[in-house]
């Protein structure tokens, strides 16, 4: 039972969850809530980079005619 729910869950997903409660017991304050915002940006900014450049770009230039959807 166990190691089948081991399987299951990945270990990323266990570290998030570990990140959301050591957040939650220590929150950032002062100096240290503006570092962290400005490092979650970055993070979040080079996230949909590395997702975005694996696009190609007959697929973006697709995306982009579908303009009724982005609307």
């Amino acid at each position: 039972m166990i190691v089948k729910l081991r399987s299951l869950l990945d270990p990323y997903i266990g570290l998030m969850l570990a990140t959301v409660v050591i957040a939650a017991l220590f929150p950032a304050e002062g100096r240290g809530a503006v570092a962290a915002g400005i490092a979650a940006d970055a993070g979040i900014i080079f996230l949909f980079f590395l997702y975005g450049s694996r696009l190609s770009l007959s697929d973006a230039v697709q995306g982009m005619m579908r303009w009724k959807l982005h609307v």
